[in-house]
Order: structure tokens, then sequence, then C-alpha cells
């Protein structure tokens, strides 16, 4: 099974390119998550783990309303400004 995946891994060029997208944003992802705890653990802000903790999952949870947001806006349902015609 292990091998097989290596096996695909060589053969299928797309493969290759999404697993790096994969990797890149994971990447980043960890990068700013683990350069902004100290900050907001250290004055002024002060903020235990725990606050931390919730505040990365408030930021899934922004996430995942953005993604949903944009479909309600593709399908019509975007709050706008009145048409001026």
């Amino acid at each position: 099974m292990l091998r097989s995946t290596v096996t695909l891994f060589v053969e299928e060029p797309i493969l290759r390119e999404r697993a790096t997208f994969a990797l890149l944003i994971f990447a980043s992802v960890n990068v700013f998550w683990n350069s902004i705890v100290l900050p907001l653990a250290a004055p002024p802000f002060a903020l235990s783990h725990t606050s931390i903790g919730l505040l990365g999952i408030i930021g899934v949870a922004g996430a995942l309303a953005a993604r949903n947001s944009g479909r309600l806006a593709d399908l019509g349902w975007a709050s706008g400004p009145p048409d001026c015609h």
C-alpha cells in the first residue's frame, strides 16, 4: 500500500502539485499560529493558553462562515448598496 502511494506520487504530476500546495498551506498556517502565541501571551494582552486556543477555534469558524458567505454571494444573496440605475 505504501509503495503504491510512492508510485502514484512519482507518476501523477497533479498529485505532486496538490501535495506541494497542501504542504505550503500547512506550513504557512503553522508559522502564523506558532509566532502569534508569544505576543498574545505577553502583556498587554496576557491571554491564557485556553484563550489563545479559543481564538484559533473562532478563526476556524470565521473561515467557514466566509466560505458560506461567498457561496451565498455567488447565488445573488449579497447585501450591498442598491443599484443606482
